[in-house]
């Protein structure tokens, strides 16, 4: 049985027909006659059609056309409505032939998970200051003392808080732990301009802190947006740094390969819909950020390890005026500001420092594929998968992730 979707843009009267043959696995694209595509081919289609909306969009304004902006607006804004289900249906939904449903925990992972998994470590010991770095004053959280310097870089939509059940641990290892608020979040400087999220901004950042922490020995770790600025950083300034931990975050070149492949393009729409000006801080800020709360709702895959007053907490700080629109940058600046580009350009050299790679295999943005060739692109190279995590692993195994994480380190 074959699904058909269709998308009208009524701005220059052109009609996309697509559809999937689920036996097949082709999809046909219609657009004044377009030939069959494969589901690569579709996927590269997709994306340039995301790519497109926003022009569109703002030209049905601009137009005086608001029925029809608000027709497409409804389109765009439905996904949100639906956002990021146990199995995602957006925007196909490819019924008992689905090929990427992702992984359940099963009985058996419940019943072997130990007292210390439902009781997570304490995460009040530690202390927030405001550092000046790169021309930015960075709120940070730190604990610990020395001259081992553990840099922590949280992801979206998250803040320094989301290391709360690391700092405490690393800090009795004997190290000094700083986890910042990234720019444009929390308490951090907030620079207007999709320039001031370039990629090579946040690098800088990052050299920022580092020399503002003054030790002689770092590790850098990052989880999600967090985790794509760990990749570039040990790519273009590798002696800057004496290892590298990624907690759920793809290679650069590992994930340009998966968006090939629908079993991620599925999983990514949402970074074509942050490409569209105003509307999508719209939605996330919708019921004081509603929006954001589902998000950790449904991707959380141990929820009492994500409390309430943390999820309010990322809401409020998300309803923050700017907030938002800074959040967004990133993913803009890297697609729309072409960032991703200027980085491919610049190529993939192999990484030679001590990488430990921990990985939810419960993600429901990111496909455990990416993991696939990953010791192409690093030399030494630790993966640990967790069958009973999701995407902000290191919150939903926290006892897990922390002994991996300080077991790993303390080989080094």
């Amino acid at each position: 049985m074959c699904r058909l979707i269709r998308v009208s843009l009524q701005i220059t009267t052109p009609l996309v027909l697509i559809q999937r043959d689920h036996k097949s696995g082709c999809i046909d694209a219609g657009l004044f006659g377009c030939r069959s595509l494969s589901t690569r081919k579709f996927s590269r289609a997709f994306c340039e059609l995301l790519a497109l909306l926003p022009h569109f969009y703002l030209q049905l304004i601009e137009g005086g056309r608001m029925h029809f902006a608000l027709r497409i607006a409804f389109w765009m804004c439905k996904p949100f409505l639906l956002i990021l289900p146990k199995h995602p249906i957006w925007p196909f939904h490819s019924g008992k032939h689905s090929e990427a449903v992702p992984i359940r925990p099963v009985l058996s992972q419940f019943l072997h998970m130990s007292r210390n998994d439902q009781n997570p470590p304490s995460t009040s010991a530690c202390s927030y200051g405001q550092v000046s770095a790169n021309q930015l004053s960075f709120r940070v959280a730190m604990a610990g003392m020395g001259d081992r310097l553990v840099l922590c870089l949280h992801g979206f939509p998250e803040c320094a808080r989301s290391w709360r059940y690391q700092l405490q641990p690393l800090a009795e290892a004997g190290y000094q732990v700083w986890a910042p608020d990234l720019r444009g979040y929390g308490k951090t400087t907030r620079p207007v301009g999709l320039e001031a999220y370039a990629i090579e901004a946040l690098l800088e950042d990052v050299s920022g802190l580092l020399t503002a922490a003054g030790t002689s020995e770092a590790i850098l770790v990052g989880h999600d947006w967090g985790g794509i600025i760990a990749w570039y950083y040990a790519l273009r300034h590798p002696d800057r740094i004496k290892a590298l931990v990624i907690l759920n975050a793809p290679h650069p070149a590992c994930f340009e390969r998966e968006l090939r492949h629908w079993r991620q393009m599925r999983r990514s729409w949402y970074m074509g819909i942050f490409q569209i000006p105003r509307l999508p801080e719209a939605v996330l800020s919708m019921g004081q950020g509603y929006v954001i709360g589902k998000i950790f709702e449904r991707m959380a895959v141990h929820r009492q390890h994500m409390p309430d007053d943390i999820v309010t907490r990322y809401r409020q700080q998300a309803c923050t005026p700017g907030a938002l629109t800074a959040m967004l940058n990133y993913y803009r600046a890297a697609i729309r500001g072409k960032g991703a580009l200027r980085q491919r350009k610049g190529g993939y050299p192999t990484i030679n420092i001590p990488t430990l790679v921990i990985w939810g295999l419960q993600d429901q943005a990111l496909v455990r594929h990416n993991l696939d060739g990953l010791g192409h692109f690093v030399s030494n190279l630790t993966v640990v998968p967790i069958a009973s995590a999701g995407h902000f692993v290191h919150e939903d195994e926290p006892n897990r992730v922390t002994e991996e994480l300080v077991a790993w380190l303390q080989n080094l």
